[in-house]
C-alpha cells in the first residue's frame, strides 16, 4: 500500500459553524466541473501555490476512460511546450556555472549544427529570435524520432537572419536540448533528473516516455462534441516538449519557483526581461489580446494589473498551462489529457484564465505569515502521524484521536480500530513509503479563540502483480482540530476513487 499525504486547512468562527466563504479549492472545483468535466474532458489536474504553500493540488476525472483508471496526484501528464521553461532552466544553470555564455554561438557547443546557422547565439535560441526553421514537424501530431528530426534540420532553410524578428520556434528549443546534452555529456533525461527533478522533489517527472519506476501516465484523448476517445500518444519534441509531470510534481515546482529555487538567482531577472532584437528593439507580440513579450523560456505580460510569466503547451491529446505572478508569489498550473485534433483549442487555456481570475480576487491567494506558521505546524503533525503509520504503532495512532472522535467502523478500515490496523500491517501489501505535500485552505482569518480544522487526505491503492488495481483506490480523510495540547484527529472518513 502507498499513501500520499496532502493537507487541507479549514478555519471556522470561534466554536460555531464553518464560515461561508469561498476558498481556492472550492472555486477550482466549480470551474473544473462546469467547464471541463461536464464538456467531456476526461481528466484535469490543477495546482495553485501561494508562497511556499500548496493551496490547491487536485486531479479530477479519469486518466484512462476505457480502463476506468482514475487520475491521482501521482498521474503524469504530458505538458507539451510547457517543457520550454524547464529546458531554459537547464541552459541557465550551465550559464551560471560558466560552462555556456548566453551570447556564445550555438555551434561552439554543438558543432553538428548546420553551417547556415553558424551565427545563431544561445540567447537567440532561448528567445525565439534565432531565425532557425520554426518547426520541422509536418503538423502537431507528427512525432519524428531523433534521427529524422536531425535529417530535417540539416535540409531546412533559415526563416530569417539571426536577431531579425521574433518567431516562436520549436526547432530552436530542440537544438537547445541537444546543446545541453552535448555540454553535459549525458542524455537530456538524465540532466533533467539530476538538475531539476531530484533536487526539487518532482518524483514522477519524466522525459519522453514513462520509466518503469513511474506511475502509468494519463492516456491521451481527443474530445469531439463532448465525447472523448483515446488516441495514440505523442512525446512531442526534444527539449521543445516531451516532459511529463504529475500534479504533485507541479506543486513541488510551484513551491520552488515561488521560493526562488528554480532558476539561478543571478539570472532570474535576465530570464524574465523582454528579449531584444539585433537592432536593440524589444520583442513585442500579443497574448490574451494584450501586449506581451518573451524572455528566456517564458512569455511575459501584464494580466489584471499583475506582472505575469507564463507558458502554454498543447500536443495531440494533451494540453497544459502555467501562470506565475512573481510579485504575488502565486503559481497556477493546469493540465489535461485531451486536446481537439488538428490544433483545435486546448481546454486548459480558458480554464487556466478562469482559475487565475478567481485566485487573483481571493485574499487566501495572498502570502500570509499566519498561514505559513500553520503550515509548519501541519507539516509536523503529518510527519508524526506518518512515522506512527510506517512503524505500525497503533497505540500512537489511536492517541492522536480526540476521545469523542467520529471514527469509521472497523469494516470500513477506520484508523482507530486496533484490529483493523493490525491486519493492515500484517498484510503482504505493506506500506512502501509516505510522501508529504502541504495542502492548505483558508476560509477566514484567525481570531481570538478561533477553531482550526485540518483535513488530511490519504490517497492510496494496493499494488498487485501486473500493476495498480482500482479496487481499493480511494482516500482516507482525517479531520484534525488544534487543541491546547496540539493537533488531534476529530473524525475520519473514506471516499472511494472518483469521489470527492
Amino acid at each position: 500500500m502507498k499513501l500520499r499525504i496532502t493537507t487541507l486547512v479549514l478555519m471556522t468562527a470561534p466554536l460555531h459553524g464553518v464560515v461561508a466563504a469561498q476558498t481556492p479549492a472550492h472555486v477550482v472545483d466549480s470551474i473544473v466541473r462546469a467547464e471541463a468535466l461536464a464538456r467531456g474532458v476526461p481528466s484535469v489536474g490543477v495546482v495553485v501555490v501561494v508562497d511556499t504553500l500548496v493551496v490547491v493540488q487536485r486531479a479530477y476525472g479519469f486518466a484512462d476512460l476505457s480502463a476506468g483508471r482514475v487520475a491521482t496526484a501521482a498521474t503524469p501528464f504530458n505538458i507539451a511546450s510547457v517543457t520550454k521553461p524547464f529546458t531554459a532552466a537547464l541552459v541557465l544553470h550551465l550559464v551560471a556555472e560558466g560552462r555556456v555564455a548566453l551570447d556564445d554561438r550555438a555551434r561552439r557547443h554543438l558543432p553538428s549544427l548546420p553551417e547556415r546557422y553558424r551565427d545563431i547565439t544561445v540567447r537567440q535560441l532561448l528567445t525565439h529570435t534565432s531565425g532557425i526553421a520554426r518547426d520541422l514537424r509536418t503538423d502537431n501530431f507528427d512525432d519524428p524520432d531523433a534521427a529524422t528530426y536531425r535529417a530535417r534540420l540539416d535540409s531546412a532553410q533559415a526563416s530569417a537572419a539571426p536577431g531579425e524578428r521574433f518567431e516562436y520556434s520549436n526547432t530552436g528549443y530542440t537544438v537547445l536540448g541537444w546543446l545541453v546534452s552535448a555540454v553535459e555529456g549525458a542524455s537530456l533525461d538524465a540532466v533533467f533528473r539530476r538538475r531539476l527533478w531530484e533536487p526539487l522533489g518532482m518524483r514522477q517527472a519524466g522525459y519522453r516516455g514513462a520509466p518503469a519506476d513511474r506511475p502509468v501516465g494519463a492516456v491521451s484523448h481527443d474530445v469531439v462534441g463532448g465525447s472523448a476517445r483515446a488516441i495514440d500518444p505523442l512525446t512531442g519534441g526534444f527539449g521543445s516538449g516531451g516532459v511529463s509531470l504529475s500534479v504533485a510534481d507541479l506543486a513541488a515546482f510551484g513551491v520552488a519557483l515561488n521560493a526562488g529555487r528554480f532558476l539561478p538567482p543571478a539570472l532570474r531577472d535576465t530570464a524574465w526581461a523582454p528579449a531584444r532584437l539585433a537592432d536593440g528593439s524589444p520583442v513585442q507580440t500579443r497574448m490574451f489580446d494584450h501586449e506581451a513579450s518573451y524572455g528566456l523560456g517564458w512569455w511575459l505580460a501584464t494580466y489584471r494589473g499583475e506582472r505575469l510569466l507564463t507558458h502554454g503547451g498543447a500536443i495531440e491529446g494533451y494540453s497544459a498551462n502555467l501562470y506565475h505572478f512573481p510579485e504575488r508569489r502565486l503559481t497556477i498550473a493546469v493540465v489535461a489529457n485531451s486536446k481537439r485534433r488538428g490544433d483545435g483549442a486546448a481546454p486548459v487555456d480558458p480554464l487556466a484564465r478562469r482559475i487565475a481570475d478567481a485566485c487573483l480576487a481571493l485574499d487566501s491567494c495572498r502570502p500570509s505569515p499566519e498561514l505559513a506558521r500553520l503550515g509548519a505546524e501541519i507539516t509536523a503533525a503529518n510527519r508524526a502521524f506518518s512515522r506512527a503509520y510506517l512503524a505500525g504503532d497503533t497505540a500512537r495512532i489511536r492517541s492522536m484521536y480526540l476521545p469523542d472522535a467520529l471514527a469509521l467502523p472497523s469494516n470500513a478500515r477506520g484508523f482507530t480500530d486496533a484490529a483493523a490496523i493490525s491486519r493492515l500491517f500484517q498484510s503482504r501489501n505493506a506500506v512502501e513509503r509516505v510522501e508529504h505535500a502541504l495542502y492548505t485552505e483558508r476560509l477566514a482569518p484567525l481570531g481570538p479563540g478561533s477553531l482550526v480544522e485540518l483535513g488530511t487526505w490519504f490517497d492510496h491503492w494496493r499494488r498487485v502483480a501486473g500493476g495498480e488495481t482500482g479496487a481499493s483506490v480511494g482516500r482516507y480523510i482525517l479531520t484534525w482540530h488544534r487543541t491546547s495540547e496540539g493537533w488531534r484527529i476529530a473524525s475520519d472518513s473514506w471516499v472511494p476513487a472518483g469521489g470527492r
